[in-house]
């Protein structure tokens, strides 16, 4: 039979060319948080990218009532913290304790900081930011109204484990709120004033109450109880619609290619940098701050010789420069950038730590602390916002709440080292620890990778590094050289960049000229890239495609091989086993038994195999959370209770040898007595002397 062949002809028409960008809708694009996904196209930004909605501190109306009940906790906090310094003399008289074991004050927290790490991401995931609001001042009221009864010093050691898991939950979700909002690093100086002015108020009324209106210490807590009141009652209402749905919805598109949780902060890159930096800078800097402030009193009184009251207020002055620190420095630190500022906040602040200990002045002493004090305040700001614009915001409330509880440990292990040593040495060595623990602060700061801006997308934070360490002029060249096309660039205007430069240098700040080169830099390469690409479609030629169909000659001839009918021919149809085929005796013992499924219905199996699922997941939850609850109680055990029951044991062997003592004195006062006088035998001098009845004859 003839081929049989047909030709038709298509045309392919041009695709229609996208409306190209105009100039005014340039300065309307924005940047995209750092570390965001990127097209395509050599792992630049997309030229048209989506906006993060950043909320402000007084907008909506609500936030301003969450913002300040965020304050108000953040002040009992501080309050609490602070407390420890002051009360530490009069917690040692009263329970007659060493240095060693009134230090367990600052050690028995870092079990709660530890807990609220393990659990804050799974709090806020259940129950939101309203659960965290209700637990973190519902620990506070409950450790205050226990710590008023001024119970045994060993029950008191384990109270301050609730205040310390309060202060975790606390710490974690108000920095992990406040940090996403717009102007992050003024807000949070305010919030972490709030704390330093919870430090400055602290020790002004425990010192006064205790040495002015001699009081007993335990009555400080009954304001505390009233400020926990206060904080159920306002954060309670203030976050009350903020539960786990809207918390699950809320870092949803944060979410929708990695996981969340502590796991994926603390062992996944890049992420994992960034969250053991900052919670070892954390450990650092709190302890550094905890160990200044609760220590200093003790340091003022026995070093510098100054009274129980002036002593008191230098650990005044220290908070109160915390809180100013935070307010003012807090706007410093966003002009300068947050990693410039902070490197350079921690030399002076090293700087001062030398004066404090080199000059031994009361006075020089004092205004040294509270300049140091001013200087650190920053600190921990910077660190939340480092964390909330280099993470992903899924991460925000695991990293921030990992940092904390580490950083709770310091404000634990730092200060009780520095009672050890003072037990040891004297309470002097505190110096040289605060300044090596600065020391490893820097270095520290300055492992941490460079901190753009919030709204910068990668372009923008490669050209602002280049206007930040060599100018204007060679980052300007930079962005004209990171480009494809240079004729493209310089005729949508990219150029105009030089001139608006000098006028901008000559008329305006330095920080205004590096927004509005950024600015310029990035619009005019997203409007380059665009119109490249719409370019690069509407060169697609028209191509003339001929189609022939072309039939197979050899379609009609016969098969070449066997025959169907014939009776060898097989094929492989005939090899496939049918029920006819079927022998029962070939079936193992197995196979029966796995066939009895059959008789359960498909939904019957589904539902049975959903419930062991769950029982299964059921059980190794509750083998991960045991176990978990164990280390805890094992980890508390040995940093606690073998430190009690050591002290303890010196306790009893101290009162021993005091009792032995006494025993000896009363004897050599009995037998001086019994020289002088001869009355009675000397056995019945020793027993009058020592409170028991005359000796007696046997019989």
């Amino acid at each position: 039979m003839a081929a049989v062949s047909s030709t038709s002809t298509i045309q392919l028409q041009d695709l229609e060319r996208p409306p190209t960008p105009k100039d005014g809708s340039l300065l309307n694009t924005e940047g995209h948080r750092l570390g965001s996904e990127d097209d395509a196209t050599g792992g630049l930004p997309a030229p048209t990218t989506t906006a993060t909605v950043v909320q402000r501190w007084n907008h909506p109306s609500s936030n301003l009532f969450r913002v300040l009940s965020c304050f108000w906790s953040m002040l009992v906090s501080g309050a609490n913290d602070a407390a420890y310094g002051a009360l530490i003399p009069y917690l040692e008289t009263y329970y007659n304790l060493t240095y060693i074991v009134v230090s367990l004050v600052f050690l028995s927290p870092f079990v709660g900081y530890v807990l609220s790490a393990l659990l804050n991401n799974h709090i806020h995931l259940r129950w939101g930011q309203r659960g965290i609001a209700v637990l973190a001042s519902a620990c506070h009221m409950v450790a205050y109204v226990i710590v008023s009864q001024h119970p045994p010093y060993p029950a008191l050691v384990v109270v301050f484990i609730l205040a310390g898991f309060g202060n975790g939950l606390s710490d974690a979700g108000w920095n992990a709120y406040i940090g996403n909002m717009d102007h992050a690093n003024e807000v949070l100086g305010f919030l972490h004033a709030c704390y330093g002015a919870g430090g400055v108020i602290s020790p002004l009324i425990a010192t006064t109450m205790i040495s002015k209106g001699n009081l007993g210490w335990w009555t400080f807590y009954y304001v505390m109880l009233g400020l926990a009141v206060i904080e159920l009652t306002w954060c309670t209402t203030a976050f009350w619609t903020q539960t786990g749905a809207v918390y699950r919805e809320t870092v949803r598109h944060s979410n929708s290619d990695s996981g969340t949780g502590l796991r994926t902060a603390l062992f996944k890159r890049p992420y994992a940098r960034v969250s053991w930096l900052s919670a070892f800078f954390l450990l650092a800097y709190v302890g550094t701050e905890v160990s200044l402030g609760g220590w200093i009193v003790q340091f003022m009184i026995q070093v510098r010789k100054a009274d129980a009251f002036d002593s008191g207020m230098t650990s005044v002055g220290f908070w109160l420069g915390l809180t100013l620190g935070r307010i003012v420095l807090g706007f410093v630190t966003p002009r300068l950038g947050v990693k410039l500022a902070v490197a350079i906040y921690i030399p002076i602040t090293m700087a001062l730590e030398l004066v404090f200990w080199l000059v031994p002045q009361f006075y020089v002493s004092a205004v040294a602390v509270a300049l140091q004090g001013f200087f650190l305040g920053p600190f921990f700001p910077a660190v939340v916002v480092a964390a909330t614009r280099l993470l992903p915001r899924h991460l925000h409330v695991s990293t921030i709440g990992f940092a904390a509880a580490f950083g709770g440990s310091g404000a634990a292990i730092l200060p009780f080292a520095v009672g050890a040593l003072a037990q040891a040495k004297g309470v002097q060595v505190l110096q040289p620890v605060i300044l090596a623990f600065l020391g490893v602060m820097l270095g520290l700061w300055l492992c941490l990778p460079r901190i753009g801006d919030k709204r910068e997308n990668d372009f923008e934070s490669e050209t602002h590094r280049h206007l930040s360490i060599f100018g204007w002029k060679k980052a300007f060249r930079f962005g004209i050289h990171q480009q494809a096309n240079l004729e493209r660039l310089q005729e949508l205007g990219f150029l105009v960049a030089l001139p608006v430069g000098f006028n901008l240098r000559i008329h305006t700040p330095p920080g205004y000229i590096r927004h509005r080169l950024i600015v310029i830099f990035a619009t005019a390469r997203r409007a380059a890239e665009q119109q490249i690409k719409n370019e690069r479609r509407s060169q697609i030629p028209v191509i003339m495609v001929q189609l022939t169909e072309v039939e197979d000659e050899h379609f009609q001839s016969g098969q070449a091989g066997p025959i169907e009918d014939d009776a060898e021919f097989t094929d492989t149809d005939s090899e496939i086993s049918a029920d006819s085929d079927y022998d029962p005796r070939d079936e193992s013992f197995a196979e029966r038994i796995y066939a009895l499924k059959d008789i359960v219905p498909p939904t019957t199996r589904g539902w049975i195999s959903n419930k062991i699922d769950f029982g299964v997941s059921a059980v190794q939850n509750t083998w991960y959370y045991s176990s978990r609850t164990v280390w805890v109680v094992c980890a508390t055990a040995l940093m606690i209770g073998v430190p009690l029951a050591t002290c303890w044991a010196e306790d009893q062997q101290l009162e021993g040898m005091e009792r032995e003592f006494r025993m000896r004195e009363a004897g050599g006062d009995a037998l001086l007595a019994a020289g002088e006088s001869q009355e009675g035998s000397t056995a019945d001098q020793i027993g009058l002397a020592l409170d028991r009845a005359e000796a007696k004859p046997a019989l």
